[in-house]
């Protein structure tokens, strides 16, 4: 098994605030597809794209993927002939996925929070695990309500919250911060929490959500059990 570099308890630079996570992710863009600290995010988006993958043949144009990072998923979804709408608050990012699709996608620097689209325009909203990194995902959440279509889902992923919280008591690291490092970005702590099924499940709701599907993501790492229920999947629909 490959050596987690943050056991070693590194000497991070703390980025605070939406700035430091749009700074941070600007610096991670360039090697943040390859980097060789990243393997364990790899694992972990490997297990979520097995499940989140099934659900793409019900979305329907045009889609906004919300924190799409390099264009993980809009890259896909592109290629199944669907208009997406790639939305990040760090340029680099956008950057990246932009190269990958071209004029197949639509980049937009923009605020989960604060969506530049109109009310009932998308055929479907993508936000999986940037919705870790969200501030006030309340805001977000019914921002993502406006936006759907009345047909349309919306797929979300979110790390649990108690695992997630036993990783970083295990690491002593601050509560509200994860570690991220890159070739070109040192150790980094940047805001990054975790939720529970019953807080997903009142968010969405009281927006205006039900719930279409409830799923588990498990990372195959057979040393490592606290992977195996690590990620939450959540399926919405808008009551109608």
């Amino acid at each position: 098994m490959r050596k987690f570099w943050f056991i070693s308890k590194p000497q991070y630079k703390i980025r605070e605030g939406k700035k430091g996570l749009k700074e941070t992710y600007d610096f991670l863009a360039p090697n943040y597809d390859y980097s060789k600290y990243l393997f364990c995010t790899r694992w972990i988006e490997k297990a979520e794209e097995k499940i989140v993958n099934k659900w793409l043949a019900e979305i329907s144009s045009p889609v906004i993927d919300v924190g799409c990072g390099t264009g993980r998923y809009a890259v896909k979804i592109a290629g199944m002939g669907i208009s997406v709408i790639a939305l990040d608050l760090s340029l680099e990012m956008l950057k990246m996925a932009k190269k990958k699709k071209g004029n197949k996608i639509l980049p937009v620097l923009a605020d989960a929070e604060c969506l530049p689209l109109k009310a009932d325009s998308c055929g479907g909203v993508i936000c999986t695990l940037a919705f870790n990194h969200l501030f006030s995902p309340a805001s977000a959440v019914y921002e993502f309500r406006r936006v759907l279509k009345k047909t349309g889902i919306c797929i979300t992923s979110s790390f649990n919250k108690a695992l997630l919280r036993r990783f970083k008591q295990k690491l002593n690291l601050p509560y509200a911060y994860m570690p991220f490092r890159t070739e070109n970005c040192g150790p980094t702590l940047i805001y990054e929490v975790g939720h529970n099924e019953e807080e997903l499940k009142g968010l969405f709701q009281k927006a205006g959500f039900r719930i279409k599907a409830i799923e588990f993501c498990p990372v195959p790492i057979s040393k490592l059990k606290i992977f195996r229920k690590l990620t939450l999947l959540f399926v919405f629909k808008l009551r109608v």
